[in-house]
């Protein structure tokens, strides 16, 4: 016991006190980088991130996966059900207010449904559910579908269709992975956030596309 007493002594202590503690970021602790490594940082939140996690970070955090589309399968729901005799019938109900059997003059003169059918997929897409649901109030006058009616009008988001640019150096891209490495390139020459310009993407990224997005990050 005495040699155990011998050998573990209390920790020694300057006249000045305890050596102080050096203090790390959040992102530090959370992402810690390899030494040597270039930083890597979100184009969006300005995250501090590894190679390894830079573009599955900005793709799953602020590249929403889905989105909804009004009235993707027109204005009716189907809802199979049966005769008196047992046999099928196919009971059309309205996808706003649940009428049986609606005609066109009831979607017009009701729910200005020919607003939102004529116009490309694009301009009737929406990239939170909750932001469909305030369309559908505004413009459909007042009707929302129910939650049945709101999945089935959920795909998976398509983004082929949108222009891309670097804020770095302004250069205009084609697609999510050449913008990926792309701008890794800058990352590895040593660039920062604090390099990069806003304005060089005004058309693209920056102002249009990710004007949804960053309400994620509130």
């Amino acid at each position: 016991m005495d040699e155990v007493f011998r050998t573990s002594s209390p920790p020694r202590f300057s006249a000045s006190g305890p050596a102080p503690v050096e203090k790390t970021s959040p992102n530090e602790e959370a992402n810690p980088k390899p030494k040597n490594e270039p930083l890597y940082q979100c184009t969006f939140c300005h995250q501090n991130l590894t190679s390894k996690s830079w573009k599955r970070h900005e793709a799953s955090i602020h590249l929403p996966q889905s989105q909804w589309v009004c009235q993707l399968n027109g204005g009716c729901v189907h809802s199979p059900s049966k005769s008196m005799d047992g046999s099928p019938i196919d009971s059309k109900h309205c996808v706003f207010c649940g009428i049986l059997d609606p005609d066109n003059d009831h979607f017009e003169s009701n729910h200005r449904s020919a607003e939102c059918a004529l116009k490309p997929v694009a301009e009737r897409s929406f990239q939170r559910k909750d932001h469909l649901k305030q369309h559908c109030r505004l413009v459909h006058e007042g009707f929302v579908p129910n939650n049945q009616v709101l999945e089935s009008w959920q795909v998976q988001a398509d983004y082929s269709h949108h222009r891309w640019s670097c804020g770095f150096c302004g250069e205009k891209l084609e697609g999510w992975d050449e913008r990926a490495k792309h701008i890794r390139k800058h990352f590895q020459a040593g660039l920062t956030m604090a390099d990069w310009n806003s304005e060089k993407c005004l058309e693209t990224d920056a102002d249009g596309l990710f004007n949804e997005f960053t309400e994620y990050l509130e």
